[in-house]
């Protein structure tokens, strides 16, 4: 029993001594020139974008890597970074690694910027550089099996945790004229593993283009399926009237709250459930000011769909040669069609019904069919 214990002792102090040698060594040889020159050179070829860094820290207990002043390359030489951050932060689980897989317990990103630019192809992501064409090789007998070399086993993978703290998301929409700027930041957002195999539980709180407050909540499937809704108070519409046809307008502010469903990065359905204040809409020869009510269920791309809106807290107002104007108060509500057309939104199949108690809107939750975890 004393030959055991003794033979426990030393094997245990030999992994202290080891542990010990990593926590000094491992950090200088991640910090290295080589490591620094093997990851440019993978992002490179993977974005073909220049990835950069101050200062890259590991430790061993618990195994954690920093990645500090991190930024990756705009697509010119004079542009701003495509994306940087202040702190990266990676934890890892220590049992996985035993068994060759890599499950990270979290992922922090703080202080962060990305920039986004969109166009009539869509948003413009970092894409690896052409590959250069390599001479045909059919006529090339294949080489034996027992001259192959193995292919390794790429390990697992695994994420449990991402949290993003002071995050700033800037959109530049150049689809329409005059381009649009979305400035969504600051922001902080979560998204949480609940149990293997299970959906992602997504929380987002932040401010667009300091004009009001977005908060978001729902769940994402591993099929890539995302269903989210979002609550939005006080933000500004005037960014929206890139979006209308020539001769209409936009104006004040909304509240209420959107839901979004699709797969990642390609929604096919938006639930809108909103409040206007202090708007001003002109469309054709009709304007509206003061509060209304917009219910719309819309699918695509491109989003179409039936629209109901009520004006009854409005002023409404026609010129030409009919002239009116419905006092706020006097009952009001509209029923048609939103559609788009070359980038822009236009309505049709309006019907307008004014002075009798209309249907009104429903008030119903746009997100009350959101998913369930």
């Amino acid at each position: 029993m004393a030959r055991v214990l003794r033979a426990g002792a030393i094997v245990l102090g030999l992994l202290v001594l080891l542990l010990a040698a990593a926590s000094v060594l491992l950090p200088r040889l991640v910090a290295g020139d080589d490591v620094r020159e093997r990851v440019t050179r993978e992002v490179r070829e993977r974005t073909g974008r220049e990835v950069a860094w101050q200062d890259l820290q590991l430790r061993i207990l618990p195994p954690r890597v920093e990645l500090v002043g991190s930024s990756l390359s705009g697509d010119t030489a004079d542009a701003p970074p495509f994306a940087e951050a202040q702190s990266i932060g990676l934890r890892l689980s220590l049992l996985p690694l035993l068994i060759g897989a890599v499950v990270i317990d979290s992922l922090e990103i703080q202080g962060a910027t990305l920039r986004l630019e969109r166009t009539s192809d869509g948003i413009q992501w970092p894409r690896p550089p052409p590959k250069e064409e390599k001479p045909e090789e059919a006529d090339l007998e294949p080489k034996p099996a027992a001259e192959r070399k193995p292919r390794r086993r790429k390990p697992d993978f695994g994420v449990k945790r991402v949290t993003l703290e002071d995050v700033r998301i800037v959109l530049v929409d150049r689809a329409v004229s005059p381009p649009v700027t979305w400035d969504l930041g600051p922001v902080s957002a979560s998204a949480e593993v609940e149990g293997p195999g299970g959906p992602i539980r997504l929380e987002l709180d932040g401010t667009l283009a300091g004009s009001g407050r977005i908060l978001g909540s729902g769940v994402a499937g591993l099929d890539r399926s995302v269903d989210v809704c979002l609550e939005l108070s006080g933000v500004g519409l005037a960014p929206l009237r890139s979006y209308l046809r020539r001769g209409q307008a936009l104006s004040g502010a909304v509240d209420g709250k959107v839901h979004l469903h699709g797969a990642a990065g390609e929604t096919d359905r938006l639930a809108l459930g909103l409040r206007l204040s202090n708007a001003v809409l002109d469309v054709e020869e009709l304007r509206a000011e003061g509060d209304l009510t917009l219910e719309a269920t819309l699918t695509g791309p491109p989003f179409a769909g039936p629209f109901h809106l009520d004006a009854s807290a409005a002023e409404l107002k026609t010129g030409g040669s009919v002239a009116f104007r419905k006092p706020s108060g006097m009952p009001a509500v509209a029923a048609g069609k939103l559609v788009s057309r070359d980038g822009r939104y236009d309505v049709e199949s309006v019907k307008v019904e004014i002075g009798a108690a209309g249907p009104g809107a429903s008030g119903a939750d746009p997100c009350a069919q959101a998913a369930k975890p």
